[in-house]
This record gives structure tokens, sequence and C-alpha cells, in this order.
């Protein structure tokens, strides 16, 4: 992968993106409707920025509908100077935008080669309570919107969804880094230390021995923000077994 990039930029297109900017879309829903699955994702338009960032003008995708394949299925192949790489998208018989959501989706896939969004593979998808709807046409229920988590405390539901902000050079933007941790911050910190392998204690220590506190709720923004790129950089102690990255919101492409 190496060759036609070099070490700084392969870095800086694999940067995680601040807690702020990630997006949650729903995944499975219960019978009751009562509560779904919260996947964090990023849009394919985040990709493209990523690559605007570090490659620009040096990079081009091109996609191709598999007619054969009895659902929306497209080939996408991403160029960066003389790499080339392919993946595949996917979408829903059902999904309005169908050839649309399969296209962003393999953009994203495509993306995770060279390590864009890998990022996201060390985050544990959350059951939150939503809300639902009936859907007149197919008598099924419609997933409607979070109504607890990270959504409700500044971080983005798919379908309200804004382009992400990009990483910088290397470190996430950060606002008002003084200001107390940002609950997306805490969730996904929450979420880490346990993959990274720190018991209660182990966690407790080294947030004492890097930031001067014995509890994550009592970091900074800023604090949180270079712990949470500390620990992405970390091996896990188990592999994620998460399928390609998960399909975008209806305004990412």
């Amino acid at each position: 992968m190496g060759i036609g990039l070099g070490k700084d930029e392969l870095e800086r297109l694999k940067a995680p993106f601040s807690a702020e900017a990630i997006a949650y879309k729903p995944g499975a829903m219960n019978a009751e409707g009562t509560r779904a699955l919260a996947l964090p994702h990023i849009t394919a338009r985040d990709v493209f920025d990523r690559l605007d960032e570090v490659v620009p003008g040096e990079w081009s995708t091109h996609w191709e509908a598999i007619t054969a394949a009895p659902r929306p299925v497209v080939k996408v192949s991403l160029d960066v100077r003389n790499l080339h790489f392919e993946d595949c998208g996917e979408a829903d018989n059902d999904d309005p935008d169908a050839w649309k959501s399969a296209v962003s989706d393999g953009i994203k896939r495509v993306a995770v080669h060279l390590g864009i969004g890998r990022f996201l593979y060390e985050l544990t998808p959350m059951w939150l309570a939503c809300e639902s709807r009936m859907d007149a046409k197919s008598g099924k229920l419609r997933f409607v919107r979070f109504t607890e988590g990270p959504m409700q405390n500044g971080a983005k539901q798919a379908e309200t969804a804004k382009p992400a902000q990009t990483v910088g050079e290397r470190k996430p933007t950060v606002t008002h880094p003084e200001e107390p941790i940002s609950t997306p911050q805490l969730n996904m910190l929450t979420n880490l230390f346990p993959r990274k392998g720190f018991a209660a204690s182990e966690e407790e220590g080294w947030l004492q021995q890097s930031y001067g506190v014995a509890n994550k709720a009592d970091l900074k923004r800023g604090q949180a923000s270079q712990a949470i790129d500390t620990l992405l950089k970390m091996p896990s102690i188990e592999s994620v077994g998460q399928e390609g990255l998960p399909i975008e919101d209806e305004e990412a492409s």
C-alpha cells in the first residue's frame, strides 16, 4: 500500500475524526420499534474531504452497477496516484434512494483500504431508545429518530447529519477545549477503554497519570480529544467483526 503514498500521508488519511463529527444511523430495530442499534459512521462526503485534504487533485472514483444482483449492488473503484482499489456497496430494495445509498456505501468501503474511517471498527454499537412509525404501504415499522444517547447531546443522527468537519494536520478540531467533556466524547471513551484492555483500576490510573483526574467524566473537552486519539492508536484486545461501514444517510453524497 505504501507505493505512491508516503508514511505521513497514510497516517493523515487514517486519522480519526472528532467525536462530534461522527454521525449515527439505525441498524437493527426490535419488534416493538422502541429500541434500535445506533451505528457510528462517516459519510461519503467525509471521505472526499479527507482525500482533498491529503492528496488534492490526485484521486478519482468510478462506479458501475452489478445488474445480476437481487438488490442494488455497485462496484466502486478508487484511484489515488498510481494506486487502485475496488470494493462493493449495496442497499435494500425498499430504500427510496437505493442506488445513491449503494454508491455511498461502496465509497466508504473502498476508502477503508486507505485507512479512512477504519477507526469506526473500534467503536461498539449501542442499543438505544427510539421513535418509530408504521408505514402504511408496507405495514412495517419504520425508524424515525433516537430519543436517547449521544444524539441528544450534540452528536448527529443520520437523518439530520451535515458534513462532518475533517481532521486538521493530525489532530481533531476541538471547539472550546476547556469546556467539560461532551457526551459523545464520554460515550466514545466508555467504549474504547474496555476494548483496549483497561480494567476499571487501570483506566483510573491511566487518567490520573495522563490528565490528573481519576474519572473520565472530569476531563476537559481538549483532554478528552487527546485521550481518544491516543486510545485509537493502541491495539485492541479483540478484533471487531463488523462487516463494512454502516450505510450512510440520504444527504451523504
